[in-house]
């Protein structure tokens, strides 16, 4: 939307913000139980056996380089010790390493795979094996994949909960949100004190268009989990979908009072202080948000348009520079950062950007006519004709400006009767412009058409226009 000179656009999407891949929080911390269920697997050779022995409990106490240097040296023993390879790929896993997590995994499902005695010895491995291989997949954006070995996860144990709200987590984000909310439904049923299953619900039944229902499964998860930092966040959207802002500003406050490392928290809120007009507050949030998370784009944009709004033109523009810096195929970023440059009397350096985001988003009206407006203040009427005969044929929305302004220049070309025919067509679209009254007025003065002309300054004075008092006095006795 636009508010005077500012040129906003709406925000983006609120909700894809307050769920920033919220499934995406697997502990990273592996458990002596699952330790043990790993190195009860074991039956190698004494020497490798001592190196992998070391490596698992060096990933108990979170050494996990030096545990991947031990299990390195069993596996140069024995390369065929898949048990070797889940504990590294815990410990490649445990340090975000995740490509090299999945083919550790991989070979060690591989290698249990071909073992045919004493197979059942393995099946607990092979479980947590493909539990790990699914979250990183995920990590690596392959939520299909993901939902595969779930999928052979499960069929190992069916009676594990968070089995399902994973896997749930996973088809929400391939948008299968009917399967998600079964799988939901089972986790709650076989555990109904589950907080993550009740937050998963609720995202699934918030793209099912059910958003009282998804209310109520983040509040059940807050109460059960009343220092869940996101689902406050999430329910805070859920409130601002529902019109109740207040709730959603409590929401995010405690959102940020449960977790004030994450940057998005900050973000949103200053999207709903921006949307309250409390600028100040809004651009406090923002630059929290940009010191807690410098890389986003968004963040930057966001916080210039709130700069914009309190006049500060220096400040937008350098912010919008970032903006472009981190997204420098963003048109929007271009145009609004030449029109402070226009602002600040910088009219080619405007046109520099304005003509970049005519480049990149060539079927836009908005910037073919801040350049034609630049290119007027500079005098150069030909370039600025051309640029409102763009925006006139891309956007009905713009034509009583973009017919107004190419009147104007074309008078100062002293082309009176082609300026007269754009003044007409502006005052269609725009019939209380007194502007456009008054200058067509002066166009048909140069053509002798008094008459004509008096008529446009009267009709010019009755919709306000200061300097129609002074020509009526002068051409209409």
């Amino acid at each position: 939307m636009m508010k005077g000179n500012s040129y906003h656009v709406p925000h983006l999407s609120i909700f894809t913000r307050l769920n920033p891949r919220p499934i995406k929080t697997f502990s990273i911390k592996i458990t002596t139980l699952t330790l043990l269920a790993f190195m009860s697997c074991m039956s190698y050779g004494q020497t490798s056996y001592q190196y992998a022995d070391s490596g698992f409990a060096k990933n108990t106490s979170g050494a996990y380089q030096a545990a991947i240097h031990d299990f390195d040296l069993a596996l140069r023993m024995d390369s065929t010790h898949s048990d070797a390879y889940y504990g590294r790929a815990l410990a490649e896993y445990s340090l975000l390493q995740y490509l090299a997590a999945l083919r550790d995994y991989d070979k060690a499902i591989l290698l249990d795979a071909m073992r045919d005695s004493n197979r059942h010895m393995h099946e607990n491995c092979n479980k947590d094996a493909y539990v790990y291989h699914a979250r990183c997949r995920f990590m690596l954006n392959d939520a299909k994949g993901a939902i595969a070995d779930y999928d052979i996860a499960l069929a190992k144990d069916t009676g594990t909960a968070d089995l399902y709200r994973e896997r749930a987590a996973m088809k929400i984000e391939v948008k299968d949100y009917n399967a998600a909310l079964t799988d939901c439904n089972k986790a709650i049923d076989m555990n109904p004190m589950n907080a993550l299953a009740y937050k998963a619900r609720g995202l699934a039944r918030y793209h099912l268009h059910d958003t009282v229902a998804a209310l109520a499964d983040y509040s059940r998860c807050i109460a059960l989990d009343p220092h869940n930092a996101l689902a406050y966040n999430d329910r805070g959207f859920l409130k601002y979908m529902m019109h109740d802002r207040r709730g959603a500003m409590a929401d995010f406050n405690k959102a940020i009072a449960a977790d004030s490392t994450v940057a998005s928290y900050y973000f949103n809120r200053a999207d709903l202080e921006y949307e309250q007009q409390n600028l100040s507050a809004a651009i406090a949030d923002y630059g929290t948000a940009i010191r807690r998370d410098p890389g986003r784009e968004i963040f930057y944009f966001n916080r210039a348009n709130a700069e914009v709004d309190v006049n500060d033109a220096k400040a937008a523009i350098e912010d919008y520079s970032h903006a472009i810096t981190l997204a420098p195929d963003n048109a929007n970023s271009y145009c609004r950062r030449g029109v402070e440059k226009a602002l600040l009397h910088s009219d080619v350096d405007a046109i520099e950007d304005y003509s970049k985001a005519i480049e990149l988003a060539p079927a836009q009206a908005l910037p073919y006519y801040l350049r034609g407006s630049a290119r007027m203040a500079l005098l150069d009427y030909d370039s600025a004709i051309a640029d409102f005969g763009r925006t006139i044929v891309l956007h009905p929305d713009y034509m009583a400006k973009a017919y107004y302004l190419r009147g104007f220049s074309k008078s100062k070309k002293e082309d009176n009767t082609g300026a007269i025919a754009d003044y007409d067509l502006s005052i269609k679209y725009a019939p209380n412009n007194d502007l456009a009254f008054f200058n067509r007025a002066i166009a048909k003065v140069y053509l002798n058409r008094m008459d004509e002309a008096c008529a446009d300054f009267k009709r010019a004075h009755d919709l306000g226009s200061k300097g129609a008092d002074d020509m009526l006095r002068k051409y209409c006795h």
